[in-house]
C-alpha cells in the first residue's frame, strides 16, 4: 500500500509541475506587455482548472490525476487575486509587482520547474536510500560463495575439452536468510514481473542450471569455450530451447538463461537462476542484468548438459 501511495503522490507532484511549468512558459510567450492587467484571464483559467479537476473526479479518476488541476487552478486563483484592485489597495510595491502578467507567468513558470526538479532529487535521494538499506542490492552474479573443484566428476565439451565444474565449500545461502530475496526483488522494482520457479540455492549458479544439469557452478568464463565446442551458433529470431547469454560491458559472460518462449513480434520468456536466489520467468528484458548485452544461440545437440555432467554419471561417479 505504501508503494501505491508513493506511486499516486509522485505522479501527482510531476504532473502538477509540469501544468504550471507549461502555464507559465505560455503566458511568458503570449504575454505582449501592452495590456494592462486583469484579474478576468486569471480568475477564468483558474475556473477553468477547477472544472476539469472536477470533471476527473467524478469520472472516477484516481486523486493523483485531478488533484494536480485543482491545485493549479488554487494557484491561478491566487494570481486573480494579485491582480484585482484589492490587492492593489493593500500596497504598490511587491503587490504591484505581483500583478503583472509577466510576473505570474514567471512564478508560474519556476513553481512548476521547481517541483519537478525538487521530486526528480526526492526520487534520487529515495533510491540512494533503498540501496543503502538493503544489502541485496546488488546484482546476484556479484554474491558468490566460496567455492571448490568437485572432486567427483568433471564436466567435457563435444570436442572432449574438460571443463572444471565447483561446488560451495559450505551450504550458507540467501535461502537461510528470510526476506533476502524478497528485499532485492522489491529494491530492484521486479517483484511483481517474475515468477519464481525454484528456491534460492547455492548449490549451483545460472550457468550451472543450463550446461551442469543444475548440480553445480560452472564459471561464466567457460561459457565461450562450450557455446564454441558444443556447435552453437547465433541465433537472430530466438526460439524456445535457445540459450541467451548475457555479457557486462567489458565483454565478459555475466549470466545465462533458456529461452522458454519466443514468438513473432511478440515478448522473449526466459527462465533463468539469478546467482544464489531463485529461479525465475521473466521477460527477456526485465531481470537482474538489465545493463547487459544478450545474445541468443542455438545448437544441434541434444540438450545443454555438458558430457560428464548427465544424471546417470553423476549419480555413479557419487557412489564410487
Amino acid at each position: 500500500m505504501q508503494d501505491l501511495l508513493a506511486e499516486s503522490h509522485l505522479v501527482s507532484t510531476l504532473l502538477f509541475g509540469a501544468l504550471t511549468g507549461t502555464l507559465g512558459l505560455l503566458g511568458l510567450l503570449l504575454h505582449s506587455g501592452k495590456k494592462p492587467p486583469s484579474w478576468r484571464p486569471a480568475l477564468a483559467l483558474a475556473l477553468v482548472l477547477a472544472a476539469l479537476g472536477a470533471g476527473a473526479a467524478l469520472a472516477g479518476l484516481e486523486a493523483s490525476l485531478w488533484q494536480p488541476f485543482v491545485s493549479a487552478g488554487g494557484v491561478c486563483l491566487v494570481l486573480a487575486f494579485l491582480r484585482s484592485p484589492a490587492a492593489l489597495s493593500l500596497g504598490k510595491g511587491l503587490f504591484g509587482l505581483l500583478r503583472h502578467p509577466a510576473a505570474q507567468s514567471g512564478i508560474l513558470l519556476l513553481i512548476g520547474l521547481g517541483t519537478v526538479v525538487a521530486q526528480s532529487y526526492a526520487i534520487t535521494q529515495q533510491r540512494d536510500q533503498d540501496i543503502a538499506e538493503s544489502d541485496v542490492f546488488i546484482r546476484p552474479q556479484d554474491r558468490v560463495p566460496d567455492l571448490s573443484v568437485s572432486p567427483v566428476v568433471t564436466g567435457y565439451t563435444d570436442e572432449g575439452s574438460a571443463v572444471p565444474v565447483w561446488v560451495p565449500n559450505s551450504d550458507a545461502s540467501m535461502a537461510h536468510e528470510p526476506g533476502r530475496e524478497a528485499r532485492f526483488l522489491q529494491g530492484s522494482r521486479l517483484e511483481l514481473k517474475v515468477i519464481q520457479t525454484a528456491p534460492a540455492s547455492n548449490a549451483y549458479n545460472c550457468h550451472g542450471w543450463i550446461f551442469a544439469g543444475g548440480r553445480f557452478w560452472v564459471r561464466g568464463a567457460n561459457v565461450a569455450q562450450i557455446l564454441k565446442e558444443n556447435g552453437y551458433r547465433p541465433a537472430g529470431e530466438p526460439r524456445p530451447g535457445d540459450v541467451a547469454v548475457f555479457r557486462d560491458a567489458t565483454g565478459e559472460v555475466s549470466h545465462s538463461a533458456l529461452v522458454r518462449s519466443a514468438g513473432p513480434g511478440g515478448a522473449v520468456i526466459l527462465e533463468s537462476k539469478w546467482g544464489q536466489m531463485g529461479r525465475y520467468l521473466h521477460r527477456a528484458t526485465e531481470h537482474a542484468y538489465s545493463s547487459h548485452h544478450c545474445t541468443y544461440y542455438r545448437s544441434s545437440r541434444e540438450g545443454h548438459v555438458l558430457r560428464g555432467l548427465e544424471a546417470e554419471a553423476v549419480e555413479r561417479a557419487d557412489l564410487k
